[in-house]
């Protein structure tokens, strides 16, 4: 993820690490969540709000459609290898972030024509793997089938295997991940001067009741508004860690003082027996 610089948030907002200006008019307005934002912060965005200039927090709505359109789709900036086990060409990708959503994988090769099966396996650490999905990709003169539609998962990790049985491996295979953006939508009374915030793995979701005040139509047609380069908070403060963590020296004398309480009572009771 590149970083901008560092910005000072609000008293309020120091246990939030990171946060992005936002570009946006005035009235209702909405923005998606670029992948720099959405891989940093809780899988879930739980940890996402909205502030103004003075720190204030604003209310929003995160939805996947805008204007009744069909579902958007956004490809992932991925790193990727080809490797070959026995068979097989392995096409793993790494996708930096550990929880982009994925939906649709496609891929691409120079070679023309070719149907060979696939098997498509997530993971978050490049040791366990899980599979996504399996099909045949082809590329035939009579039809070009080369995606794969799955539920919905996040993973950084992604590795589709292709088996080539006898034939020549595919020629520059390459593995695209596409999934759903997330669009935050907000009242904007005063243009270009909020932030979003994230970075709080301790937050709870908010709970607005910004639907039931705009009303759904408010979601429907919203102007569009961007976030900036994620910026580090120079005022971030993490939680003080409990009492006993910071002193575990104490913790453990209490430990050791009823391991020996317990002892010095079974003594007493087997003198008596």
């Amino acid at each position: 993820m590149t970083a901008g610089a560092a910005v000072a948030l609000p008293a309020h907002w120091q246990r939030w690490h990171w946060s992005a200006a936002i570009s946006a008019g005035r009235g209702i307005v909405a923005f998606s969540v670029p992948p720099a934002i959405e891989g940093t912060s809780r899988a879930d965005l739980a940890d996402l709000r909205i502030i103004d200039e003075r720190g204030n927090e604003t209310p929003f709505e995160i939805v996947m459609r805008l204007r009744h359109s069909h579902l958007a789709l956004r490809q992932y900036a991925v790193k990727q290898r080809v490797s070959r086990r026995g068979m097989q060409t392995l096409v793993t990708v790494d996708a930096a972030a550990a929880h982009l959503p994925v939906s649709f994988v496609r891929l691409t090769s120079d070679t023309q024509h070719f149907s060979r099966h696939v098997t498509l396996e997530y993971s978050d650490d490049e040791r366990v793997w899980s599979e996504a999905a399996g099909g045949r990709f082809e590329r035939t003169a009579q039809q070009d089938h080369r995606t794969l539609v799955i539920p919905e998962r996040r993973a950084r990790y992604w590795r589709l295997t292709i088996e080539d049985a006898d034939n020549a491996p595919l020629e520059q295979p390459a593995l695209q991940l596409w999934g759903a953006p997330r669009f935050l939508v907000f009242d904007s009374r005063a243009p270009s001067r909020y932030r979003v915030v994230f970075g709080n793995r301790a937050a709870e979701r908010p709970s607005y009741d910004f639907v039931t005040a705009y009303g759904a139509r408010a979601l429907a047609n919203p102007s569009p508004a961007s976030a900036g380069v994620p910026e580090k908070n120079a005022a971030f403060a993490p939680g003080a860690k409990p009492w006993s963590e910071s002193h575990p020296w104490v913790l453990w004398g209490a430990v050791a003082a009823a391991i020996a309480g317990i002892g010095g009572l079974s003594l007493r009771v087997l003198t008596l027996k």
